[in-house]
């Protein structure tokens, strides 16, 4: 004869373990939620940065990232980038946007959402997709728009001591590597270790952040 009530409480149980392992799982994937909340909406945002690729590019960078209000930044990186040295910049001019090189920058009108795009693109990409696009001239990608939902994260884990974020990268809906960022004890990310696949060969990528304030 089957136990029916014994069964309810396997299901009730089962069901309870359910709803536990969604909402953990929920709050994990909020952690890079809150962080992305944090840096959209602070009035400044200031970090220093160090990049090394390896791989499918090879890099070596170094230079600054700062954000104030809704659309005003100053970035500068120089280095070593894919067998060039590069030295560039965007800045806020009157007119527009300069982005460039640092010695003959040209104005672009204002994106509609840079800043979207660049701490969008800092959480879940990492500095050194946009560098690789500025290096060609472009502007950070996605700035007029839509870059949460062109660049998503999947299967995203904390460390048991949730120093540590770890996700897969899905771009365009195609999964395109992973990245393990470590978060400092007030929940900002100071390192970023990544793997890029291209039709190439992996890319690992190592960028340190330094000198962070970020302002409330």
């Amino acid at each position: 004869m089957r136990n029916f009530a014994y069964e309810a409480l396997l299901f009730s149980l089962l069901s309870q373990l359910l709803g536990l392992q969604g909402a953990v799982a929920a709050e994990i994937n909020n952690s890079l939620t809150e962080i992305e909340a944090k840096l959209l909406s602070a009035p400044q945002v200031i970090l220093g940065f160090e990049i090394t690729a390896t791989g499918g590019v090879e890099a070596n960078l170094q230079g600054s990232l700062a954000l104030r209000g809704k659309d005003e930044i100053e970035l500068t990186v120089s280095g070593n980038f894919a067998g060039d040295e590069i030295d560039l910049m965007i800045h806020n001019a009157e007119d527009g946007l300069l982005i460039g090189a640092k010695d003959s920058p040209r104005t672009i009108a204002m994106p509609a959402a840079l800043r979207d795009s660049v701490v969008i693109g800092f959480t879940r990409m990492g500095i050194l997709h946009n560098i690789a696009r500025l290096s060609a001239g472009a502007p950070p990608d996605h700035s007029e728009g839509g870059v949460g939902n062109w660049v998503t994260v999947n299967e995203v884990t904390k460390s048991p001591d949730e120093r540590h974020l770890s996700f897969d990268i899905i771009v365009a809906g195609q999964s395109s590597g992973s990245a393990k960022l470590l978060l400092d004890p007030f929940g900002m990310v100071v390192k970023r270790d990544q793997t890029v696949e291209f039709p190439g060969g992996t890319m690992v990528v190592v960028e340190n952040y330094t000198n962070i304030q970020v302002s409330f």
